[in-house]
């Protein structure tokens, strides 16, 4: 009996060792999957869309609503044909990591849109008429809603800047396709670290081919 007990308090401190492990490190492939398959998604909706519309009237853009973007009429006829989006009901509630202090009180949302796989598009606008920002959390509703844990942001940037037309030939994790156009120096322990907002955890993980550290 005591060697029965003495084998069970072993596998049990083992378990206790590696199961935190085994579920930080599901967790982690968990989100490069997801982040990785929203990217391609949202890739080839452009590209679909280019196909179709040749360009985009950037007079359309202008007219649409700077934080719901999805609802818009010039979103509903070119990207939004080809990335399926059903908007929810229920007020969505997040905060930033205030592991390392001032994160301020959590937001509210009301305009947001579920995926087909369970993720979530909780916040999609534009920037004048050249750029449009998404955040992306890829459990939707499900805890823990903290950027940089399973909020992500992406953007769509105009390659063309035409007076009267954009070609929509950029789009990127992070805050901007241009700004963050190389890879140097990225790293994605400090991009995506506590306290550090979201605008360059997506970047640095798309770098990484969308795996985390």
């Amino acid at each position: 009996m005591a060697e029965v007990l003495i084998t069970l308090v072993i596998i049990g401190i083992i378990a206790a060792v590696t199961v935190p492990t085994l579920m930080a490190n599901y967790r982690k492939k968990e989100t490069s999957a997801k982040l990785k398959k929203f990217y391609s998604n949202l890739s080839q909706a452009v590209r679909l869309s280019q196909i179709e519309n040749q360009r985009f009237i950037k007079d359309g853009l202008s007219t649409c609503n700077g934080s719901d973007l999805p609802s818009c009429d010039w979103w509903k006829e070119s990207i939004g044909k080809y990335l399926p989006l059903t908007k929810t009901n229920a007020l969505y509630t997040y905060s930033y990591n205030c592991n390392s202090g001032g994160c301020g009180q959590p937001y509210t949302r009301n305009n947001v849109y579920s995926l087909n796989d369970g993720s979530a598009i909780t916040w999609m606008g534009s920037v004048g008429q050249g750029s449009i920002y998404i955040l992306y959390d890829i459990n939707g509703y499900k805890s823990p809603n903290i950027y940089n844990k399973d909020i992500f942001r992406f953007n769509l940037q105009a390659y063309d800047d035409t007076p009267n037309n954009i070609h929509w030939t950029k789009v990127c994790g992070g805050w901007s396709c241009i700004h963050n156009s190389t890879c140097s120096g990225t790293n994605t322990t400090s991009a995506c670290s506590n306290g550090v907002l979201l605008d360059n955890c997506s970047h640095a993980i798309q770098c990484n081919g969308w795996e985390l550290d």
